[in-house]
């Protein structure tokens, strides 16, 4: 996912979906961010396809 706004410096991310499942971040950059969502039933993960939210922090 690509951020609205690049950072010049990126001090925290991270993404919550909405259905409260675990979330897997695996790559963070000053212009986007990397995460994978599990499906609730089990351990399996893919890239985020359900609805999430974003949450960044930077300047």
């Amino acid at each position: 996912m690509t951020y609205p706004i690049a950072f010049s410096e990126l001090y925290y991310a991270n993404v919550i979906s909405s259905d409260n499942c675990e979330t897997f971040v695996y790559g963070i950059s000053n212009t986007n961010i990397n995460y994978r969502l599990c499906n609730g039933y089990n351990d399996d993960r893919w890239n985020g396809t359900q609805t999430s939210r974003l949450f960044a922090v930077g300047r």
